[in-house]
């Protein structure tokens, strides 16, 4: 289930640092971070408007593919509207919208690694993987291009079509609050704290967000996907927490890390800041972790 946003804004010289960072934290070939397929934006860090929604197999490789990184002709990809932006502008913002490593699907760079001991030749993909990860990426692409087009009466401009699952009874203004909370235009919990290159360097932030992730997708069990903020974030991490079905993995340990270092106080990373609405000011009322 897709419940985390990451984000960065980035150069064209940071290009490959930044490819280099959504594949350490979004890798298709370990059980860590997160999934490698996933939901993507591309948006303009000084207005927050969204200028392209895609889904993509594998992460880290269709930023190159956008990026102009690796060879790909102009119509299987972003890269002449990405270039023709550099030339305009200083700076582009990207985030993805992520989930689970156990939602990981079967793409080609999987094969020949260290985690060859779950792959399948017969049949050419690791049995241990969901391919349900893909019909989550698709629905979630179809809401949130569905959500932009009520509200613009337009698909983003970079966005030629609807996307491949288009779910017009789904977008909803929830829908694009959510590439508001993409772009920077406003602040949740659902936002990780820290920017995708600082997460791929900073191993405490990153178990940080492994454990938000849980408590995020809590929420939405919790509320069938209505209504969440930070206190129900929050809240659900808690009870998982403490709920013993996740004894021996670490889940409360860390959430007592995450609430006595002040981490959620962090202000959301660029273009987001400690004046964006939505930011968190005070740690909520909530139900904690037992220590």
């Amino acid at each position: 289930m897709l419940a985390t946003w990451m984000r960065d804004v980035y150069r064209s010289c940071d290009k490959p640092a930044l490819r280099a960072a959504i594949d350490d934290l979004c890798s298709p070939r370990d059980y860590f971070g997160f999934a490698s397929v996933g939901v993507y934006v591309f948006f303009d860090p000084s207005s927050h408007k969204t200028l392209y929604v895609g889904l993509a197999r594998d992460l880290s490789e269709r930023f190159a593919q956008h990026n102009s990184l690796v060879k790909m002709s102009d119509t299987g990809c972003k890269r002449r509207q990405v270039n023709g932006w550099f030339e305009r502008n200083e700076t582009l913002g990207y985030a993805a919208f992520v989930q689970s490593p156990l939602d990981q699907v079967s793409v080609h760079r999987q094969a020949g690694t260290s985690s060859a001991a779950f792959y399948d030749e017969e049949s050419n993909v690791f049995w241990g993987y969901e391919p349900g990860g893909l019909d989550n990426v698709k629905r979630a692409e179809g809401i949130l291009l569905s959500s932009h087009l009520n509200a613009h009466g337009r698909l983003p401009p970079w966005n030629k079509i609807r996307g491949a699952s288009h779910a017009p009874k789904l977008a909803t203004p929830g829908g694009y609050r959510l590439l508001e909370m993409a772009a920077g235009a406003v602040d949740s919990l659902l936002v990780a704290r820290k920017s995708i290159r600082e997460l791929s360097g900073d191993p405490t932030a990153m178990a940080f967000e492994e454990a938000l992730h849980v408590g995020r997708i809590g929420a939405i069990e919790d509320t069938f996907g209505e209504g969440i903020n930070t206190p129900i974030i929050w809240n659900a991490l808690a009870q998982r927490a403490n709920d013993p079905l996740y004894e021996g993995t670490g889940l409360r340990e860390t959430a007592l890390r995450i609430e006595s270092s002040g981490y959620l106080l962090l202000p959301p990373p660029p273009p987001g800041s400690a004046d964006t609405p939505g930011v968190l000011t005070q740690l909520p009322g909530r139900r904690k972790p037992d220590g």
